[in-house]
């Protein structure tokens, strides 16, 4: 005779199998049901009559259950087995799909398919129904690529009992690309703009070039637009800077240095170049490129020689490799502090160089490639130059914002051509595209501060103004003509108390200059910087003070949008004296009081905090840090509506409020008509050169935002 005991034994053991069955079958079709966390079975077992039995509930977590189906991917390949997703026609083309059965069973039933969508047909590439096998199984069927130019919509489809899993991506048929020489302005964005914001700045914008970050290790914001995004924009006529954000040199802080050994460094030079050509490769550049080599800026290499020898001979291996795979390298960096004239000495030096030379922060129609500090114009001097002359900094074209770098080019780029160049045999005589553009804008405003709400200084074409009666009159109170400064920042304590920070144009100096008297006359009080090679990396300043005595001086360095790099001074004295504490970015610093500030942007768009005056930081991502949260309303967008502040609030480059009611807005906007020639076009003669206008006003409210009105300095 049984147990009690026995009896709730097997009846515990049947349970468990069962349930684990009953999860199973679940499971196999994919867990669509979204079932709870618990699965609870009651069951009675079997008694003696003299035994009352006692209830026996089982509960069965889930996290015993056994897997589930997936779609794991699905991608395209090339005749060579390598990932891609753009192809010239008649290519040979492998389809894969990926799926993986994690459910320990060999009887699930699937439906694979993959519908293909492009500009002259619709096929279904793969449609498929089998049983699925335990682990990972692929479906591939090969096909070659269509004859139709054109992007193409992929659809893939998982089909099982109870649910559908799918993957969508494009894939295009596309011409080869082609090297050309670029003489225009080209500009890069951490993120780059779809295809439609790419129409709007192609039809009103000077710009006729964009950069695309390829990827590296170091790359903050690699290309995240597929084949279609480039197919689009190519057509619409732009060319491309193709860069690669590999390690870094070793004697600096960044995440991912690059070794101090020669040998080492050479080949990961090579390595990247091999890293950096796939990707373009994957990305729809399919024949001739040229890729730049992102090498920002370590300006103690100075008095390390072991770094800078790594860094030339990682260039070395970069150019070498590129070269041996019959493409075109180049290298970006500063011009001075990544020590790019000592990459002329090598045996492979780069085809190309663009430098990050900034002096100034809005478009320069006049900028030129010539001229550039550690650089003679004896380098690079054949079509081989580009320019990053303005750092992140906001433009408004055709009514669209985008914060962006500016470039002027004179050198060689990647572009995607109707008829395709000759092969990279030829490539010093590609195709160039030129035309003169023309600018007819006021000067552009670059800063302002409310006083009050009738006081308040603003920056304009490099002269300073104040005014004390809302705007109505201006007075220019920059500092003399004899000092021969460049200002770099500016904060007004009170109508009265200020300081600059400015750069002296004869020996190179960083110095801050204080007023008294509301500009009327200014004394230099301190010199933050004045090695040469600390000076050069400046590009601007953002100076704040929290009291009479209390200041903050963030200084924004030269480098590419990828990366943010700044450095923060502090002094406590009325500015006298300064002292260095951290930066995370090089982005302005809001401080609420001597201890708390914070600091925001970046390619990552992250938020840091202090609560020891700049000495650390904390990084935050879920908005401001409840320290911060007693920030005044100076900083805040008034509840109406900016309506009237330009066309849109995509015009307005910078808001700020005195009051609720109180506040001015820089709106700038622009377009172009005439000639603009695509990649690789030449201007036809008689063709109307490419005019662009822009205006860049300083408006006030003084009931909240419903009406503005003009109050530019110097009009």
């Amino acid at each position: 005779m049984r147990t009690p005991a026995t009896a709730i034994r097997g009846v515990f053991v049947s349970f468990i199998v069962l349930g684990l069955v009953f999860i199973s079958i679940i499971n196999a079709s994919g867990s669509a049901a979204n079932h709870g966390d618990i699965l609870a079975l009651d069951e009675t077992p079997t008694t003696s009559p003299t035994s009352p039995p006692p209830l026996l509930k089982i509960h069965l977590p889930l996290v015993l259950r056994i897997g589930k189906l997936e779609l794991t991917g699905a991608w395209i390949n090339n005749a060579d087995g390598a990932k891609q997703y753009g192809f010239e026609p008649g290519d040979a083309l492998e389809y894969v799909i990926e799926l993986k059965n994690d459910t320990g069973f060999d009887t699930t039933s699937v439906k694979v398919t993959w519908d293909q969508v492009g500009p002259c047909e619709q096929k279904l590439v793969i449609n498929q129904e089998f049983v699925l096998k335990p682990g990972t199984t692929q479906v591939i069927a090969n096909e070659v690529a269509s004859n139709c130019y054109g992007v193409y919509a992929n659809s893939i489809n998982l089909i099982y009992e109870l649910g559908t899993e799918s993957i969508n991506f494009n894939s295009v048929v596309i011409n080869t690309s082609s090297v050309i020489v670029a003489s225009n302005q080209g500009f890069d964005d951490c993120g780059l703009p779809n295809a439609s914001q790419m129409q709007t700045w192609w039809d009103e914008s000077p710009y006729s070039t964009v950069n695309i970050y390829l990827g590296g290790v170091s790359a903050a914001c690699p290309i995240q637009r597929d084949a279609g995004w480039l197919y689009d924009v190519s057509q619409q006529g732009w060319s491309f800077i193709l860069t690669w954000v590999g390690p870094q040199a070793p004697c600096t802080s960044f995440n991912h240095p690059m070794s101090r050994n020669v040998a080492t460094a050479k080949q990961q030079g090579r390595d990247n170049a091999d890293a950096a050509v796939a990707k373009a490769r994957e990305k729809g550049f399919l024949g001739d490129l040229v890729i730049y080599y992102d090498l920002e800026s370590y300006s103690n290499g100075k008095d390390d020689s072991g770094c800078r020898a790594a860094v030339a001979s990682f260039m070395q291996g970069w150019v070498e490799r590129i070269h041996e795979l019959d493409q075109r390298a180049g290298g970006y960096g500063a011009a001075c502090t990544s020590f790019m004239y000592e990459w002329a000495d090598n045996v492979d030096p780069p085809d190309d160089v663009w430098f990050a030379h900034w002096y100034t922060n809005d478009y320069d129609e006049d900028a030129t490639v010539w001229d550039v500090p550690c650089i003679g114009n004896d380098l690079w001097a054949n079509n081989q130059r580009l320019k990053q002359y303005a750092g992140v900094h906001n433009e408004t074209w055709g009514g669209l914002k985008k914060s962006i770098d500016s470039n002027v080019l004179d050198g060689h780029v990647s572009a995607i051509l109707d008829v395709p160049l000759p092969a990279s045999s030829q490539l010093g005589s590609s195709s160039e595209s030129s035309s003169e553009i023309l600018k007819v804008s006021e000067p552009a405003i670059a800063d302002f501060q409310l006083l009050t709400n009738r006081a308040g200084w603003a920056l304009r074409g490099g002269n300073l103004y104040i005014t004390k009666d809302g705007g109505n009159s201006w007075q220019d109170i920059s500092p003399s003509a004899e000092t021969l400064t460049n200002i770099l920042g500016v904060h007004f304590q009170d109508s009265q108390q200020g300081w600059l920070v400015s750069k002296n144009l004869k020996d190179g100096r960083i110095s801050l200059l204080l007023t008294g008297d509301g500009g009327m006359s200014w004394q230099e009080i301190s010199t933050l910087l004045s090695k040469p090679e600390e000076v050069y990396q400046i590009a601007s300043a953002s100076l704040e003070f929290i009291d009479a005595q209390t200041g903050y001086i963030a200084f924004r360095l030269h480098s590419s949008i990828n990366f943010s790099l700044g450095r923060l001074f502090a002094t406590n004295d009325g500015g006298l004296t300064w002292g260095e504490r951290m930066l995370p970015l090089g982005e302005p610093v809001k401080f609420l009081d001597s201890q708390r500030g914070w600091t925001s942007g970046g390619p990552l768009d992250e938020i840091y905090y202090t609560e020891d005056g700049g000495q650390n930081w904390n990084l935050t991502n879920n908005g401001s840090p409840e320290i911060l949260s007693s920030e005044s309303a100076g900083t805040k967008y008034p509840s109406q509506t900016l309506d009237e502040v330009g066309e849109a609030l995509e015009s307005v480059v910078a808001l700020k409020m005195v009051d609720d009611l109180t506040g001015w807005a820089i709106v700038q906007d622009g377009s172009c008509t005439g000639f603009k020639p695509q990649a690789g076009e030449l201007v036809p003669q008689g063709a109307p050169g490419l005019l662009c206008e822009s205006s860049s006003m300083l408006m006030t409210t003084d009931d909240g935002g419903v009406s503005w009105r003009d109050i530019s300095p110097g009009n």
